[in-house]
């Protein structure tokens, strides 16, 4: 009997270090596998962070380089807004601006579209952005800023794509409004 209680002894305690064993295996191989998604979650992310701010800066000089025509000239028409956006794109070979826009508040509350090369979009001339509250609040802050490149929160359009403006204070004539 002392041989037998030997033996379940022995097998009890084999038993309860494997499974010790395991449990600490399995939580050392857990927290490697953490530490592998975080470095590469990391990594993306920084290289997302890069790309994000690479095309943040270049629409940031286009819009400045446009607004340059907005304070050299005494009164834009469509026609030098579509020259200067054209100029702008042979310059910048890797993502140009696609829509340029001259924004002012008519009234108190409406915020009209009155220069633009978006033919029917959600920057088309005549259109009344005070509906999108992200837009208006950006202009608002552009005014009140004028030397200073804003972005515009993420807001979704009428066909639900995912939208952000930048928008920069500049004069068209004795009109003050904003590029957007």
């Amino acid at each position: 009997m002392k041989r037998n209680f030997i033996k379940i002894f022995i097998f009890v305690t084999l038993l309860a270090a494997s499974v010790l064993g395991v449990m600490l295996g399995s939580a050392s191989l857990r927290e490697q596998a953490r530490q592998t998604w975080l470095d590469q979650a990391n990594r993306s992310v920084s290289r997302t962070t890069d790309v994000g701010v690479f095309w943040l800066s270049l629409f940031h000089a286009q819009l400045r380089g446009i607004g340059t025509l907005f304070y050299g000239s005494s009164q834009v028409n469509e026609s030098e807004l579509f020259e200067a956006l054209e100029v702008t794109e042979s310059i910048e070979g890797a993502i140009p601006l696609r829509t340029v826009a001259f924004v002012e508040f008519v009234g108190r509350d409406q915020l009209v579209v009155t220069l633009s090369t978006d033919m029917n979009g959600l920057l088309a001339e005549g259109s009344d952005l005070a509906t999108q509250s992200a837009i208006q609040n950006v202009v608002k802050l552009a005014l009140e800023q004028p030397d200073n490149v804003l972005m515009s929160p993420v807001f979704w359009d009428s066909e639900g794509q995912a939208k952000t403006v930048l928008a920069f204070a500049v004069p068209n004539g004795d009109v003050d409004g904003v590029l957007l």
